[in-house]
């Protein structure tokens, strides 16, 4: 099994799909990366989706506070 290292710079992790294995983009055929990740080029040639630590987990944090936003919303429009 081969880690987020050997596809993306250190401290990045590799966006993975169903099946464990890591998904590729191509950014100059429009294949593009989900947010937070970004197409990253690799030591071994191809691009990864990476995706800083901290982005990852400042991504996370901004979905919940939405979804909170959205929650409240929702309970005010019942009133």
């Amino acid at each position: 099994m081969q880690f987020a290292k050997d596809y993306c710079p250190g401290g990045w992790n590799v966006l993975r799909k169903g099946d464990d294995t890591p998904q590729t983009c191509d950014a100059m055929a429009g294949v593009k990366c989900p947010k937070p990740y970004s197409c990253v080029h690799s030591r071994c040639g191809m691009d990864f989706c990476c995706a800083h630590t901290y982005k990852i987990e400042q991504y996370k944090r901004q979905l919940e506070i939405e979804e909170d936003i959205k929650e409240a919303e929702a309970e005010d429009d019942e009133l």
